[in-house]
């Protein structure tokens, strides 16, 4: 195809790309412009006679990238991204059943000290409504860096809620990640966790 048609450039313009509906897009080639639907067939002739047979599909993974890390997420999850000024960024995929990933980048600072201050802050409301506490440090490696930091369990004999606080720094900035899971979800949820870590990656390891 690319011989019969040399100068063909493809534009795909998203017109709707809310998660957990169908999206609706146009393709234009050589100035002509036809809607495309994903994993739907398409045939489209150009002004010249020629005619293409198109389907539009999506990955099933996706790589997120923001300005300290980058990471893979199956397509049905869209990471949610915040600027919460003086260089600091947030995003988050949470799934219905609160199984979810929070990232923090600092661009101007370490966040090394925030670890406990998370912790406590992601559990505070089951502490105070009686939940047990117990917490353990951890670490994970990432590349060529080791993220350090500490998992905490709160529980009650009908709930358990796992949550893990892990930080990176390096040349005055960082990344902190927080992940948090409950017991009863964790067969069914714990991959959206489990393959962030396995394709997390660091910039300025």
């Amino acid at each position: 195809m690319k011989s019969m048609i040399p100068s063909v450039v493809v534009l795909l313009v998203f017109l709707a790309a809310a998660q957990g509906m169908s999206a609706d897009y146009a393709i234009t080639i050589n100035g002509k412009s036809q809607d495309i639907d994903l994993d739907r067939k398409t045939t489209m002739v150009l002004p010249d006679g020629t005619t293409l047979y198109i389907t539009l599909q999506q990955k099933e993974y996706l790589r997120f990238s923001g300005k300290l890390f980058s990471f893979e997420h199956k397509n049905r999850y869209k990471p949610n991204r915040n600027d919460l000024g003086e260089g600091n960024f947030q995003t988050s995929i949470v799934t219905p059943l609160g199984t979810g990933i929070i990232i923090q980048e600092y661009t101007r600072a370490s966040p090394d000290g925030l670890v406990d201050v998370m912790l406590k802050e992601l559990s505070k409301e089951e502490v105070d409504y009686g939940y047990t506490y117990r917490e353990k440090k951890v670490e994970r490696k990432v590349g060529g860096g080791v993220m350090r930091g500490k998992q905490a369990v709160t529980a009650l004999p009908e709930e358990e809620w796992t949550r893990t606080v892990l930080s990176f720094s390096k040349g005055g900035k960082g990344v902190l990640v927080m992940t948090f899971i409950e017991r009863d979800n964790y067969v069914s949820e714990k991959a959206l966790i489990e393959h962030m870590w396995q394709t997390l990656e660091l910039y300025g390891e």
